[in-house]
């Protein structure tokens, strides 16, 4: 673009003015041109405006040229191609929090911390509550907050506004905490998740287990046993996990100890469902127990005293 070099260096000063007016913030990722008039539009952009934008003036930026310098669309266009350029380039060139500054870090770390414990989290309705922040101005005060508002990289609002009024802390310092912070709580989501997945896996092939066994359990009683009124003396069982398809008699109180976990897990029994379905010595325990219940309810009721 050919320009004269007294109109390109009276540019470059309304370029250096723009820029001087606007208040970027890169760890928020957002961007405030006070020198345009923003009453009616107060909230602060995020750079996505100004790339998408950064091809042709924006309407804001246009008129304010105009209206303020009396510049030609010529001029205007290269004053926001460097204007524009400037603005995402200080987003982009911005470091990192520095982790040398160990000071600092343990003291962020030490809220980090504080913020984790007090977030309460509803694994059944994958949500997270902040206890420190007050979400009573919310327009909807719901008691825990969606799960997807921790997939945002920028801070939310509320975070902010904590952060800066309860601790006193930059841009730089409160985006550091949030990635942190919001990671934790996602790993702590999933991990929730993953266990609850397991527990309930686990916990079908129990069952599984259980009514197998009741399944292959022979159960008798002779009419020898029955007195004058039907009611049944001894009960008799052979067991699937006991070699030789040995008979066992039980009475009616004998099976109700069952009831309260009064099976006596022994050697064979561990063995045969370690060997038969792949259980843990402890898993062993749990399911015998279970075994018993669910068995000793079958065979009162089918068998009990009328």
């Amino acid at each position: 673009m050919y320009m004269e070099d007294n109109r390109k260096r009276f540019l470059d000063k309304i370029l250096k003015w723009m820029v001087d007016g606007t208040e970027v913030h890169p760890y928020v990722r957002t961007w405030f041109p006070t020198f345009l008039d923003m009453e009616d539009y107060s909230i602060t952009l995020r750079p996505l405006d100004i790339s998408v934008l950064s091809l042709f003036p924006t309407v804001r930026f246009y008129d304010y040229c105009r209206n303020t310098y009396d510049l030609s669309v010529e001029e205007i266009e290269y004053l926001w191609s460097k204007y524009s350029t400037i603005i995402i380039d200080k987003f982009n060139n911005e470091k990192p929090l520095n982790e040398s500054e160990d000071n600092r870090k343990r003291f962020l770390d030490k809220i980090l911390n504080w913020l984790v414990n007090d977030t309460k989290i509803d694994y059944e309705n994958k949500s997270w509550y902040p206890t420190f922040m007050d979400t009573s101005l919310m327009m909807y005060k719901v008691t825990f907050m969606v799960r997807d508002t921790l997939y945002y990289h920028n801070p939310l609002t509320l975070f902010y506004d904590y952060c800066v009024s309860t601790y006193d802390l930059n841009d730089k310092e409160i985006v550091y905490l949030w990635n942190v912070y919001r990671n934790i709580i996602i790993e702590k989501l999933n991990t929730e998740k993953s266990i609850n997945e397991s527990e309930d896996k686990l916990d079908r092939y129990f069952n599984y287990v259980i009514d197998d066994l009741v399944k292959r359990t022979k159960h008798w009683t002779n009419p020898s046993n029955i007195d004058h009124i039907g009611n049944v003396d001894h009960i008799g069982i052979i067991f699937p996990m006991y070699v030789g398809e040995t008979e066992y008699y039980y009475t009616e109180d004998e099976l109700k100890e069952w009831l309260h976990g009064g099976w006596l897990v022994g050697s064979e029994d561990i063995k045969y469902l370690m060997d038969q379905y792949g259980l843990t010595e402890d898993e062993c325990s749990r399911v015998m127990d279970m075994f018993g219940i669910k068995l000793a309810t079958l065979l009162i009721s089918e068998y009990g005293e009328k």
